[in-house]
């Protein structure tokens, strides 16, 4: 009986995967599925019969005396390399897809949308720039040349991947060169201020023309400081060169309008401001421009500082003017200007 039970174990060994003696059997996974609880008792009771015929090592191993053997239930040890518990190889199989997704990941080269997200989240792109990619050109899986139009201008932007993603490096110039983001960023804006500031003076050069030819009259009376460089002499001598050109015809007309007025206006209807500093020996004419308000980038000044001259071998007083308007507005107060000692500055209207 014994032969032919054991025999079944070993004619069929996928239906259990341990040997008699409790040992995985080797190279041959076996399936526990297929025992029975019958099965599992009659194998444990054959094995323990099987371990009572050996003789016994124990000193008394001689005498009449016989023992029988305690009854043993083997149990398999798992050695490493041969199974693992399914949650093992659950997480096993989740760091093996982690893995291919990360390769995969990092070996796909930059998209049309990543790179114009990439383009629109830069601190200096505004929502009005109309972002968009054309192309893409990709040199290695870390690196990509994207050909980009933004607010109207196209160029190639050079893009490098970092551990953290896509960061958008460079802009290319008309040479053939490479210079940095901000400083890209910041050419296309003084592009569009500077377009701006040149309608912006178009619309106002009529204005600015009447006012400045105003300030240039009241500046050529400015009386000196010997004569004394302040309000009240500025005033009487307004009004005396006023007296002297009314009777004549052939004077300049153009100037009585202004120097009879004791409240001369601009363009826009305000009236000029004037500050005289006798300590520098300087006077200062100003409009406030459109908006009217002092200070501001649209005021009309001309600045005049007095200094000793000598003129056919006698001393005199010599001015030097300084006109301080909006950009592109030049045009304006060159006629009233000494190209060897006057000078223009230029304010910003229009912002970037």
């Amino acid at each position: 009986m014994f032969p032919s039970v054991l025999s079944l174990f070993h004619d069929f060994p996928c239906a259990f995967p341990y040997w008699p003696n409790g040992r995985i059997r080797r190279n041959e996974p076996g399936f526990i599925g297929v025992m029975t609880h019958h099965h599992m008792l009659m194998y444990r009771f054959m094995s323990n019969v099987r371990d009572a015929e050996v003789p016994s090592r124990e000193p008394n191993a001689g005498r009449s005396v016989s023992r029988l053997p305690r009854p043993k239930l083997h149990t398999a040890k798992l050695r490493p390399g041969r199974m693992l518990p399914s949650m093992s190889r659950q997480i096993l199989l989740s760091i093996c897809v982690f893995i291919t997704v990360s390769v995969v990941a990092c070996s796909r080269g930059l998209t049309h949308d990543e790179a114009k997200t990439v383009i629109e989240r830069n601190g200096l792109i505004r929502p009005t720039d109309n972002v968009s990619v054309d192309a893409i050109s990709s040199a290695n899986p870390s690196e990509a040349v994207v050909r980009a139009t933004i607010r109207g201008r196209t160029a190639n932007l050079k893009f490098r991947r970092f551990d953290k993603g896509w960061t958008w490096e460079f802009v290319e110039t008309k040479a053939g060169g490479w210079i940095a983001t901000d400083i890209a960023i910041g050419q296309i804006r003084e592009e569009d201020r500077s377009a701006a500031a040149s309608v912006w003076a178009d619309q106002h050069k009529a204005a600015y023309v009447s006012t400045a030819s105003a300030i240039n009259i009241l500046t050529i009376y400015v009386p000196n400081p010997t004569d004394g460089l302040d309000v009240m002499t500025w005033m009487k001598q307004r009004r005396r060169f006023a007296e002297f050109f009314k009777k004549r015809p052939d004077g300049p007309q153009d100037r009585v309008v202004v120097l009879a007025n004791d409240h001369p206006a601009d363009a826009w209807g305000s009236e000029l401001l004037a500050n005289f500093d006798s300590n520098n020996n300087a006077a200062l004419i100003l409009s406030t421009g459109p908006d009217k308000i002092k200070g501001t980038e649209d005021d009309l000044v001309c600045f005049s500082k007095f200094r000793r001259d000598i003129e056919d071998g006698r001393m005199v007083w010599a001015r030097d003017k300084t006109w301080k308007l909006p950009e592109g507005l030049g045009s304006v107060v060159e006629p009233f200007t000494d190209k060897q000692t006057d000078k223009i500055e230029y304010t910003k209207v229009a912002k970037p």
